[in-house]
């Protein structure tokens, strides 16, 4: 059984920050929204390395490290040239 969420009678994506469906209608909110979610993913993983007591003077990052920063970074990348697109259309 799928989880359905909507707001206002438009149904929203489980997957993604925003759907489909739904307008890119302010072009320097949506550039903002990707920007924080860049820097937000960036301090994710500052904050990981932090936790997992990773110290990269004494060793680089490994595979794994690299990964897991791409996964917190990536999201904003992917909507900043969804926005990108979304405003060249």
């Amino acid at each position: 059984m799928a989880l359905a969420l909507s707001i206002k009678g438009k149904p929203l994506a489980c997957s993604s920050l925003v759907s489909k469906r739904m307008p890119m209608e302010s072009s320097r909110k949506n550039r903002l929204v990707a920007l924080s979610m860049i820097v937000a993913g960036v301090a994710a993983f500052f904050l990981f390395l932090y936790l997992t007591g990773h110290d990269p003077d004494e060793s680089p990052l490994t595979l794994t490290e690299w990964v897991i920063g791409g996964i917190l970074i990536g999201p904003g990348f992917g909507y900043l040239i969804k926005w990108r697109r979304a405003r060249d259309s």
